[in-house]
């Protein structure tokens, strides 16, 4: 999967409790990762730092 930016909506499905497809590799941007991952945003950060299989693009 290609998450083109980490907004909530885009990313919060990704770790449902259904967790559809837990071997997808990840790409993101690493600005983009590295953006939210040291925000306020304790939700997105939570998720991003779950995912498994990230590899960062740029």
């Amino acid at each position: 999967m290609i998450l083109t930016h980490a907004h909530p909506d885009h990313i919060g499905a990704l770790m449902s409790e259904e967790n559809l497809f837990p071997k997808a590799q990840i790409l993101i941007d690493k600005k983009e990762y590295d953006f939210w991952i040291k925000s306020d945003r304790q939700e997105i950060k939570n998720t991003l730092l779950k995912l498994k299989n990230i590899e960062f693009i740029n």
